[in-house]
Protein backbone atom coordinates (compact mmCIF):
# COMPACT_ATOMS: atom_id res chain seq x y z
CA UNK A 1 0.00 0.00 0.00
CA UNK A 2 1.27 3.33 -1.05
CA UNK A 3 1.50 5.80 1.87
CA UNK A 4 -0.82 9.42 1.54
CA UNK A 5 1.92 12.24 1.03
CA UNK A 6 2.21 16.07 0.79
CA UNK A 7 2.89 16.75 -3.01
CA UNK A 8 5.76 19.75 -1.82
CA UNK A 9 6.48 19.26 0.95
CA UNK A 10 6.61 14.98 1.43
CA UNK A 11 4.36 15.31 4.79
CA UNK A 12 2.54 12.10 5.70
CA UNK A 13 0.00 11.07 8.39
CA UNK A 14 2.55 10.01 10.89
CA UNK A 15 4.74 12.51 10.36
CA UNK A 16 2.65 16.05 9.73
CA UNK A 17 3.76 19.39 9.68
CA UNK A 18 3.98 20.95 12.88
CA UNK A 19 1.79 25.23 12.40
CA UNK A 20 1.37 27.58 14.91
CA UNK A 21 -2.24 25.82 14.95
CA UNK A 22 -0.90 22.44 15.50
CA UNK A 23 -0.25 19.81 13.19
CA UNK A 24 -1.21 20.00 9.30
CA UNK A 25 -4.46 18.35 7.74
CA UNK A 26 -5.61 17.35 3.89
CA UNK A 27 -7.05 19.91 1.85
CA UNK A 28 -6.50 17.60 -1.21
CA UNK A 29 -6.05 13.88 -1.43
CA UNK A 30 -1.89 14.97 -1.83
CA UNK A 31 -1.51 18.71 -0.32
CA UNK A 32 -1.15 19.63 3.18
CA UNK A 33 -2.88 22.90 4.71
CA UNK A 34 0.34 24.53 5.78
CA UNK A 35 1.99 23.83 2.05
CA UNK A 36 -1.79 25.20 0.83
CA UNK A 37 -1.72 28.15 3.23
CA UNK A 38 2.40 29.07 2.41
CA UNK A 39 0.97 28.84 -1.57
CA UNK A 40 -1.34 31.04 -1.58
CA UNK A 41 0.07 33.97 0.82
CA UNK A 42 3.44 33.63 -1.48
CA UNK A 43 0.43 34.80 -4.53
CA UNK A 44 -1.05 37.13 -2.86
CA UNK A 45 -0.79 40.91 -3.19
CA UNK A 46 -2.11 43.44 -0.33
CA UNK A 47 -3.11 46.92 -1.23
CA UNK A 48 -2.08 49.48 2.01
CA UNK A 49 -0.92 52.87 2.28
CA UNK A 50 2.40 53.51 2.75
CA UNK A 51 3.24 57.19 4.81
CA UNK A 52 7.39 57.93 3.89
CA UNK A 53 9.29 59.42 6.09
CA UNK A 54 9.70 61.84 3.49
CA UNK A 55 6.15 62.98 3.57
CA UNK A 56 4.99 61.07 0.72
CA UNK A 57 1.90 58.97 1.24
CA UNK A 58 -0.90 57.07 -0.78
CA UNK A 59 -1.86 53.79 -1.69
CA UNK A 60 0.62 50.76 -2.50
CA UNK A 61 0.70 46.98 -3.77
CA UNK A 62 2.93 44.43 -1.87
CA UNK A 63 3.23 40.71 -1.87
CA UNK A 64 2.50 39.35 1.29
CA UNK A 65 5.59 37.83 2.21
CA UNK A 66 8.13 39.34 4.36
CA UNK A 67 10.69 40.46 2.01
CA UNK A 68 8.38 42.51 0.50
CA UNK A 69 6.64 43.90 3.79
CA UNK A 70 10.67 44.88 4.90
CA UNK A 71 11.41 46.29 0.87
CA UNK A 72 7.80 48.11 1.32
CA UNK A 73 8.98 50.49 5.04
CA UNK A 74 12.64 49.59 3.94
CA UNK A 75 13.94 48.09 7.00
CA UNK A 76 15.44 44.73 7.73
CA UNK A 77 13.41 43.81 10.45
CA UNK A 78 9.92 44.84 11.55
CA UNK A 79 7.27 45.12 13.76
CA UNK A 80 3.19 44.88 13.28
CA UNK A 81 1.39 47.24 15.80
CA UNK A 82 -2.20 47.86 16.26
CA UNK A 83 -3.41 51.34 16.04
CA UNK A 84 -7.13 52.95 15.95
CA UNK A 85 -7.63 55.90 13.12
CA UNK A 86 -9.91 58.46 13.03
CA UNK A 87 -13.18 59.52 14.60
CA UNK A 88 -14.82 55.93 14.05
CA UNK A 89 -11.57 54.43 15.93
CA UNK A 90 -10.95 51.64 12.83
CA UNK A 91 -8.40 49.51 13.74
CA UNK A 92 -5.59 48.84 11.16
CA UNK A 93 -1.91 47.11 11.33
CA UNK A 94 0.57 48.93 11.05
CA UNK A 95 3.62 48.14 9.40
CA UNK A 96 7.12 49.56 10.52
CA UNK A 97 10.99 50.07 10.93
CA UNK A 98 11.39 48.28 14.47
CA UNK A 99 14.97 49.51 14.43
CA UNK A 100 14.20 52.84 13.17
CA UNK A 101 14.29 54.95 16.39
CA UNK A 102 18.05 53.16 16.60
CA UNK A 103 18.94 53.90 12.74
CA UNK A 104 18.11 57.41 13.65
CA UNK A 105 15.07 57.34 10.71
CA UNK A 106 12.70 60.57 10.80
CA UNK A 107 9.75 60.91 12.85
CA UNK A 108 6.33 59.61 10.45
CA UNK A 109 3.33 59.13 13.01
CA UNK A 110 2.45 61.17 15.90
CA UNK A 111 -1.06 60.10 17.65
CA UNK A 112 -3.50 62.76 18.89
CA UNK A 113 -5.55 62.05 22.03
CA UNK A 114 -3.64 58.67 23.18
CA UNK A 115 -0.25 57.98 25.18
CA UNK A 116 1.23 55.84 22.23
CA UNK A 117 4.66 55.58 20.90
CA UNK A 118 5.14 57.85 18.26
CA UNK A 119 6.28 55.93 14.74
CA UNK A 120 9.61 56.34 12.61
CA UNK A 121 10.51 55.77 9.19
CA UNK A 122 7.98 54.49 6.44
CA UNK A 123 4.93 52.80 7.38
CA UNK A 124 2.77 50.55 5.49
CA UNK A 125 -1.18 50.61 7.04
CA UNK A 126 -3.03 47.55 6.35
CA UNK A 127 -5.83 45.75 7.34
CA UNK A 128 -5.83 42.70 10.28
CA UNK A 129 -7.99 39.42 9.58
CA UNK A 130 -9.35 37.89 12.62
CA UNK A 131 -6.74 34.71 12.91
CA UNK A 132 -4.06 37.55 13.08
CA UNK A 133 -2.92 37.25 9.23
CA UNK A 134 -2.51 40.83 7.47
CA UNK A 135 -5.28 41.68 4.75
CA UNK A 136 -5.79 44.67 1.85
CA UNK A 137 -7.66 47.90 2.54
CA UNK A 138 -10.79 48.32 0.92
CA UNK A 139 -11.67 51.44 -1.39
CA UNK A 140 -13.76 52.85 1.63
CA UNK A 141 -10.48 51.84 4.12
CA UNK A 142 -8.23 53.74 1.73
CA UNK A 143 -10.38 56.95 1.48
CA UNK A 144 -10.86 57.24 5.45
CA UNK A 145 -7.49 56.75 5.99
CA UNK A 146 -7.03 59.71 3.15
CA UNK A 147 -9.53 61.73 4.63
CA UNK A 148 -7.76 61.22 8.25
CA UNK A 149 -4.28 61.88 8.13
CA UNK A 150 -3.01 65.38 7.93
CA UNK A 151 0.72 66.29 7.54
CA UNK A 152 2.26 68.94 10.01
CA UNK A 153 6.22 69.59 9.10
CA UNK A 154 6.69 66.51 7.09
CA UNK A 155 5.39 64.15 9.81
CA UNK A 156 2.13 62.58 9.24
CA UNK A 157 -0.52 63.12 12.58
CA UNK A 158 -2.93 60.38 12.38
CA UNK A 159 -6.09 61.46 14.73
CA UNK A 160 -7.45 59.40 16.76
Amino acid sequence: MIERSCRICGCTEDHACETVYGACYWVEYDLCSACAEAAENRERDLIGYRVCEDGSYGPVSVKDDLDDLQQAVRADCIEIIGRRVGPEKRGYAIVCDEEGMLRGRDLTAVYTGIRAPALVGDLLILRMREDGDLDSLTEDDLGYIAQHIRTVNRCILELV
